[in-house]
């Protein structure tokens, strides 16, 4: 899921300390990344409020979010 970071923008949220803690400590226990787990949210987000499409790849995804913001 994670793609080259060349091709990466960064996003800010605040979240409450507890939420910041909790996700830390998931992602740590499950050999992840906060960031691979945000990344994965804002995906299957975009999947879900446009029309359905068979996207398998991340490279196929975002070829779609391209497509919907120009």
């Amino acid at each position: 899921m994670k793609t080259a970071v060349r091709n990466m923008k960064k996003v800010g949220a605040r979240v409450p300390e507890e939420v910041h803690k909790a996700i830390k400590i998931r992602a740590a226990g499950e050999g992840r990344s906060v960031s691979a787990i945000i990344e994965g949210l804002i995906q299957e987000y975009l999947i879900k409020t446009t029309k359905p499409l068979p996207l398998t790849s991340t490279d196929a995804l975002l070829r779609h979010i391209k497509g919907i913001v120009r």
